[in-house]
C-alpha cells in the first residue's frame, strides 16, 4: 500500500496510507499534500510504493500499455520497494531495494549508502515540488 511520510517544521510526521490501484489517485493525494504545505508547515514528503519489473517477454511498450495491470503482472520479473524523497529545500533521493533482499542488511546498508540523488520518479512529486519551489521564493 503506497505510504506518504509527511514531515513538520515542529519536528513531527504523520503517515498517509492510501489504496492506488491507479497513478491518478497518487496525484490527488500529492496535490491534496502540496496544498497544504505553507498552512501546515510541511518541509518534506517522503513516498514508498512498490514498483514492478517486466521481463524482457514484453518487448514492445506500446504493447504493455494495452495490458491490464492483472495482464502485466504475469510478466513480472522483479519487485522493487522504492523510496522516494523531496525536501524543501529541493533536495530529491530515491532509493530502490529488490523486495527478495530486503532482510539483506548488506543490500540495504548499501542501497542506503548510495542514493539515487538524479530525478527519476520526481514527476510524482511535481505539485509538492511547485509549493516548495514558491515557499523559498518569499523567504
Amino acid at each position: 500500500m503506497p505510504t506518504c511520510v509527511i514531515v513538520y517544521d515542529d519536528a513531527t510526521f504523520n503517515l498517509m496510507s492510501f489504496d492506488s490501484s491507479i497513478k491518478t489517485t497518487t496525484y490527488r493525494k500529492f496535490n491534496e499534500i502540496a496544498n497544504r504545505i505553507e498552512t501546515d508547515g510541511i518541509i518534506k514528503v517522503l513516498f514508498v510504493t512498490e514498483m514492478l519489473l517486466y521481463s524482457n517477454e514484453i518487448n514492445n511498450y506500446e504493447e504493455q500499455l494495452t495490458m491490464s495491470s492483472k495482464e502485466r503482472a504475469s510478466h513480472t520479473n522483479s519487485e522493487l520497494l522504492a523510496f522516494f524523497m523531496l525536501s524543501m529545500d529541493l533536495s530529491f533521493k530515491s532509493y530502490y531495494f529488490e523486495s527478495k533482499e530486503i532482510d539483506d542488511m548488506k543490500h540495504v546498508a548499501s542501497i542506503m549508502a548510495n542514493p539515487n540523488k538524479g530525478s527519476s520518479g520526481i514527476n510524482l512529486f511535481n505539485s509538492i515540488l511547485g509549493e516548495f519551489e514558491k515557499m523559498g521564493k518569499k523567504e
